[in-house]
């Protein structure tokens, strides 16, 4: 093994800045594309599931361009996982009641 392989920088790839910019584009047109399938099958429910994961989403990457600017982000943090949940438990809900 050579020694150049050993001196490569160690990626974090969870606290990475600046923010990928290029992957939040391609996620976000893949979840376009996914909204816009979901509601030409004519399955409404899944969409609005889509839409509540996109959502919460993006109050995830807001909180992290304000943290990047120097501001107070946890408030979009908590509102990125009380979307998550209230999207997560229609689903749950959905499952007992069908």
């Amino acid at each position: 093994m050579s020694s150049a392989a050993s001196e490569r920088p160690e990626i974090d790839f969870w606290s990475s800045s600046p923010i990928n910019w290029p992957a939040i584009w391609a996620v976000n047109a893949l979840l376009v594309a996914a909204i816009g399938l979901t509601l030409w099958v004519g399955a409404f429910g899944q969409a609005a599931s889509l839409v509540g994961i996109g959502i919460g989403g993006g109050c995830f990457v807001w909180a992290r361009i304000r943290e990047e600017r120097g501001a107070e982000a946890n408030g979009w943090r908590y509102a990125g996982i009380g979307i998550f949940v209230l999207t997560a438990g229609v689903q749950v809900g959905g499952l007992f009641l069908s």
